[in-house]
């Protein structure tokens, strides 16, 4: 089955993009858009009323508050072979690179909502019909 996250758009948009969600993309939701970023923002949007689940943002939040921080013990940082010499583990670190490597590997939309980037991928760009049925069977 595929949902359809803004059937209203459907007039007025240029592009329609058809999402596969989850791991095993499973779910698959159609996005009407003017273009692939108004798309994600969309979908991330239908995601965070509809499968709030898929959201990793207090992941986010807790390692870009760690990072800012600073860490107290070698388990916690990465970056350092012994937290004794490494000044970098009781500062933290500057805000725009906490935000960084806190979001790795993870896709932004709207409202400052993250999901892993391994949960989307794009099945088609401006299908069409019987790229649509396909979709539906596979």
């Amino acid at each position: 089955m595929i949902r359809v996250a803004n059937p209203k758009e459907r007039d007025y948009s240029r592009h329609t993009y058809i999402f596969a969600l989850g791991i095993y993309g499973w779910d698959r939701l159609i996005v009407y858009s003017n273009s692939l970023e108004a798309a994600l923002d969309e979908m991330i949007g239908w995601i965070a009323s509809q499968k709030p689940e898929m959201l990793v943002d207090d992941s986010v939040a807790e390692e870009y508050e760690r990072l800012i921080n600073g860490c107290d013990d070698c388990d916690d940082c990465d970056d350092c072979d012994d937290c004794d010499d490494c000044d970098d583990c009781d500062d933290g670190i500057d805000e725009d690179t906490a935000l960084e490597m806190a979001s790795v590997d993870t896709t932004m939309g709207a409202d400052g909502h993250y999901i892993n980037s391994d949960d989307w991928t794009i099945l088609a760009e401006d299908p069409t019909t019987s790229e649509i049925i396909a979709i539906c069977k596979s």
